[in-house]
């Protein structure tokens, strides 16, 4: 992946998550052109004020995904690790788990007392993989879908669901899936479809 696509993959990202840098500031960030270590503020378009690491970070985690190793097993352990990387410099704690439900609603969260045995639950379903007659694709999507659902960390679940897509997507030789800003109507409903089937069941 070339520096420009990741600057357009972690910008997208972060804006689905309610980040307001710019594509520009982004892309300054992530070729280099603006050091986060020298400059650790920068202002949005909108007057937001965002730490540098909110890119920084998000191309660390970025650069491990793309070089996880093939043969390396995925479980609970990665989608903290993966988090811990997004989230550095950016959350006190990143890779923890919350202790407290989301003070703004959503329409999908589990409570916080249930999240430590469902994450045990779906790292055992990232270690066995997909089913023999499930679609590679479509498991990517499930677990994508499955840590939105569980909503496990504070902050930066969304970006942490793509990426660990992604590199689900990238172990079995499928292509590097970005979701646009545009999108997110869909991607949303998306999310919230799969999870309302889950519940019926």
């Amino acid at each position: 992946m070339q520096p420009v696509e990741k600057a357009e993959y972690i910008f997208n990202s972060n804006s689905l998550d309610g980040v307001t840098l710019s594509y520009d500031q982004t892309k300054s960030l992530v070729l280099g052109e603006i050091d986060p270590l020298a400059v650790e503020e920068i202002e949005a378009p909108g007057g937001e004020v965002y730490e540098s690491a909110v890119v920084s970070s998000h191309l660390d985690a970025l650069n491990f995904v793309l070089s996880y190793p093939r043969a390396k097993q995925l479980g609970e352990a990665l989608v903290r690790e993966i988090h811990s990387k997004c989230l550095r410099d950016v959350l006190v704690a990143p890779g923890e788990y919350r202790e407290h439900n989301p003070r703004v609603p959503i329409s999908f969260h589990v409570d916080y007392t249930e999240v430590p045995d469902l994450m045990k639950l779906m790292g055992a379903m990232l270690a066995k993989g997909p089913e023999w007659n499930e679609d590679q694709e479509i498991f990517a999507w499930k677990m994508h879908h499955e840590l939105c659902g569980i909503h496990p960390f504070v902050e930066g679940n969304g970006r942490t669901a793509r990426l660990l897509m992604n590199l689900i997507r990238t172990r079995f030789g499928l292509r590097f899936e970005l979701v646009s800003l545009e999108e997110k109507d869909t991607y949303i409903q998306m999310i919230n479809d799969y999870i309302r089937r889950r519940s019926e069941l």
